[in-house]
């Protein structure tokens, strides 16, 4: 399992040419933190996810997810994403800013 520098958002690709190497495993964790990168284990995830998509519209709908349809569902999921972070900071217990969120009335 590896992991590499993506070379641009839209196309997922990978920077074979990042780090001066000319091979595709090329992102060091705890080195290259300022960059984008995607792994094997990320991909087979999102691989298995779509496979369970295509069953779903199979079953429903007699056929495959369409691109358009597959990249609708992801942003349906991931935008906005100032919506994310704001519900991933709650989810710790902290507003935008890093205060606690929490409130009385929400403690378990």
């Amino acid at each position: 399992m590896g992991w590499w520098k993506i070379k641009d958002v839209k196309s997922g690709q990978i920077d074979e040419c990042f780090n001066g190497t000319s091979g595709t495993l090329n992102a060091i964790h705890g080195e290259d933190t300022d960059v984008l990168v995607n792994g094997d284990e990320v991909s087979d995830i999102i691989g298995s996810a779509i496979q369970k998509i295509n069953e779903a519209y199979k079953c429903n709908w007699g056929r495959s997810a369409t691109p358009e349809e597959l990249q609708a569902a992801f942003n349906f999921v991931l935008n906005p994403q100032k919506n994310l972070l704001a519900n991933a900071n709650l989810i710790a217990g902290e507003d935008s800013e890093g205060k606690s969120a929490l409130r009385e009335n929400n403690h378990a």
